[in-house]
């Protein structure tokens, strides 16, 4: 789980969180009537996780969060997202709402992401995430992946030195 508690999808940083994200899993579940009998419910396997929301980018810069926001929309293909909740994953940007009419320091938007389920994430990749210990630095986990520390703090943007002790649980990027 992302501790810090930040949303983020490819690199840009939510300033403040969503106020609603609804993570939505499901199944692939076939129903086949049979006549004179029980139905008969086969699970095709899970479908791709959901998330959705609301959210508001505050301040006097808010027009130009939003359109950040949209150009990490519009680059399209597949990023890592972090939710407070749940461990990073790759995911689709798929829908970039605006919710009402922005005002000079408030914009309300809605978005959906689905979770990249292809295999190029997965399959003979290393690890994407660590979740540190109780006492760990970022060079720490430097030297036990390979990662060069600079790839780390650029992945890591909420953290500004490499000797930061990281708290128990919180994860950490590695590429």
């Amino acid at each position: 789980m992302n501790k810090k508690g930040r949303m983020s999808y490819k690199g840009f940083i939510f300033p403040v969180n969503p106020s609603v994200i609804k993570i939505r899993h499901s199944s692939r579940l076939v129903e086949d009537t049979i006549p004179f009998d029980a139905d008969l419910v086969r699970d095709f396997g899970r479908r791709a996780c959901e998330i959705s929301g609301e959210g508001e980018l505050i301040g006097s810069d808010c027009a130009e969060q939003f359109k950040r926001l949209r150009e990490v929309f519009l680059e399209g293909g597949s990023g890592l997202l972090l939710l407070p909740v749940l461990e990073p994953f790759y995911a689709f940007f798929e829908n970039l709402e605006l919710i009402e009419e922005p005002s000079d320091e408030l914009i309300r938007y809605g978005f959906v992401f689905f979770e990249d389920t292809s295999a190029k994430h997965f399959e003979n990749s290393p690890k994407q995430s660590h979740i540190a210990a109780d006492e760990e630095t970022l060079w720490d986990i430097s030297y036990k992946y390979n990662v060069p520390v600079e790839v780390l703090l650029d992945n890591n943007p909420d953290i500004m030195r490499p000797d930061t002790v990281l708290n128990s649980g919180e994860v950490i990027l590695l590429c």
